[in-house]
């Protein structure tokens, strides 16, 4: 009975994702394929903490943590640049306008290229003129070891 009911959840699925149009079909099959990389990301990012806690001491989990929030939050400052060059990258490709998607590219590139040397021109000052010796357990620069050690260990 139990078999029966998922060879016909399988029929449904299979048939969900293999009627309607070539370009339906695809749509169908990358939205699922969105949902599955996401739920894989949350997975690892919960498998990730027990990890690095048992690696790190909870004082260098603490830096390494605002170390990787800092960055992500770079990632960010793009001001909704990727999403608008991604669609309107994605409408030149489909009407076959190279030259517009040459221009798209270059212009995204720029605009990023100044977004970040701007926030460089900000940062860097504020870096050198903080003081770091508030904790002198802290060393900056071994901090630099917590980003990349646990990735690459």
């Amino acid at each position: 009975m139990l078999r029966k009911k998922a060879e016909t959840a399988w029929f449904y699925i299979k048939h969900f994702f293999t009627s309607g149009h070539p370009r339906s079909q695809n749509l169908k099959k990358n939205i699922a394929a969105s949902f599955v990389l996401k739920a894989i990301s949350i997975i690892l990012s919960l498998i990730k903490v027990p990890i690095l806690l048992a690696y790190l001491n909870s004082e260098k989990y603490g830096v390494w943590l605002t170390i990787a929030s800092i960055l992500d939050w770079m990632s960010i400052f793009d001001l909704g640049l990727g999403h608008g060059f991604r669609n309107r990258f994605a409408e030149a490709i489909a009407i076959n306008d190279q030259d517009r998607a040459k221009g798209l590219v270059s212009t995204a590139y720029t605009s990023m290229s100044a977004i970040m040397f701007s926030v460089f021109l900000i940062a860097v000052p504020v870096i050198l003129v903080l003081n770091w010796s508030f904790n002198h357990h802290f060393n900056p620069y071994a901090s630099v070891n917590l980003i990349f050690l646990p990735y690459f260990s």
